[in-house]
């Protein structure tokens, strides 16, 4: 099959320009790459992109604390959508809730200093990774 005479396979208006990497499938544009059809594959890339990142790099205690602080909102966010302005605003009660959470008693036997970001990683759940990642993606 000819490359140059092939339609983008996600909107079949223009010629695909590029391939992707992972499931080999002509696409004309970035709006292509990232759309609906598509988001298995640029949402897989954009996780091992920010997963990358956080690995060729050192974080210090207080992003890891900032990190944790953004999940435990994120918790509340679905929790308790009422109080989540007082939450916000309130980093005492937060860092009180903090060592109450759940997420804690799930990171009390690492230390986050020396810890990988795997074994990190592992202790999150499905929600708390998402999270994660788009709150990276977004202060890029």
């Amino acid at each position: 099959m000819d490359r140059k005479k092939s339609l983008c396979k996600f909107c079949n208006n223009q010629y695909g320009k590029y391939i992707c990497p992972r499931c080999k499938q002509q696409y004309c544009s970035l709006t292509c790459y990232q759309c609906q059809a598509h988001l298995g594959c640029s949402e897989f890339f954009y996780k091992n992109s920010v997963e990358q990142e956080i690995k060729n790099r050192k974080v210090t205690k207080e992003e890891k604390n900032k990190i944790l602080k953004l999940l435990l909102k994120f918790k509340y966010d679905q929790e308790n959508a009422e109080n989540l302005e007082f939450f916000y605003n309130n980093d005492e009660l937060l860092e009180k809730e903090l060592e109450q959470s759940d997420l804690k008693e799930r990171m009390k036997d690492i230390d986050l200093e020396s810890a990988s970001f795997e074994e990190i990683w592992e202790r999150l759940n499905s929600n708390e990774r998402e999270e994660f990642v788009h709150l990276a993606l977004r202060q890029k």
